[in-house]
């Protein structure tokens, strides 16, 4: 039952009819939600909507996974990082934003090499064994 004003819940000497008001909470239905692992696998193609509202987030979201990438020195962060772009360049090719795809590899590429430079520079290693042979990594 739905109430169209105070005049349902207050009495006639302006006090609250508490008891009504518990009475009903009792016929009210439990809330229920779908399930998350329902819901992930619900598939469903993604419209305009949802290219329009991740072309608003993705120049950010890329500035914020490069920042991680770049700023830290734990091989956690640059993995959660890695896979932040790996998340984002498969959303770019969803969608085809080939501009958006091509900026995230140039900056991918641009702070990789310093990172694997890096990498090398900290274990001391001046080269790399790529399972064929040594080859000779600038430092």
């Amino acid at each position: 039952q739905v109430h169209n004003g105070l005049d349902d819940v207050v009495d006639g000497n302006g006090e609250v009819r508490w008891d009504g008001i518990f009475s009903r909470s009792d016929q009210m239905a439990s809330p229920s939600f779908t399930p998350a692992a329902t819901a992930r696998r619900t598939v469903f193609r993604a419209g305009l909507q949802e290219r329009d509202m991740f072309a608003s987030i993705s120049a950010p979201a890329l500035e914020a996974v490069s920042h991680a990438f770049v700023g830290t020195d734990e091989d956690a962060t640059v993995l959660k990082a890695l896979r932040g772009f790996e998340d984002l360049a498969r959303i770019h090719v969803y969608f085809g934003s080939d501009r958006e795809l091509n900026d995230l590899l140039g900056v991918l590429l641009r702070h990789g090499t310093d990172y694997v430079r890096g990498a090398f520079a900290a274990c001391g290693a001046g080269a790399f064994d790529d399972g064929r042979n040594v080859v000779p990594f600038p430092v």
